[in-house]
């Protein structure tokens, strides 16, 4: 990505992270649950975009484990469910905030869905399709 977070022919929407994804990432301020096999985490969601999400959590789910996320919908009070896996997981005590970084299965409908969280928190000067 070139200097001063321009993508393509403009810059970089308000709040959007710069990484190499596939989907954009946006900071937000939801909270999620987090369901794994023997374990349910409540947790604050760092970042989220249609392929996934990072989750602040000093007890992250191991690499590789599956998950069912329940997302609350600021705007209509409704909920926004995927399943996941984690791609990384980070315990205190590193540089780095813990946490876990999970990917959604893919989905167009919940593709949709996580469009219009974030345009609910976002509003229009969020650049989704």
């Amino acid at each position: 990505m070139p200097a001063g977070g321009m993508r393509g022919a403009g810059p970089r929407p308000e709040g959007q992270l710069d990484e190499k994804r596939k989907h954009a990432r946006f900071v937000t301020r939801l909270r999620v649950w987090c369901e794994g096999d023997d374990v349910t985490l409540f947790g604050r969601v760092g970042n989220l975009g249609e392929g996934g999400l990072f989750v602040h959590t000093g007890t992250p789910l191991e690499q590789g484990a599956e998950a069912r996320v329940r997302l609350k919908d600021l705007g209509t009070g409704g909920e926004v469910q995927a399943r996941a896996r984690v791609v990384w997981s980070r315990r205190t005590g590193t540089s780095f905030p813990a946490g876990m970084g999970l990917q959604f299965e893919p989905s167009d409908e919940l593709a949709e869905e996580i469009r219009g969280l974030l345009r609910t928190e976002h509003g229009s000067k969020v650049g989704l399709r």
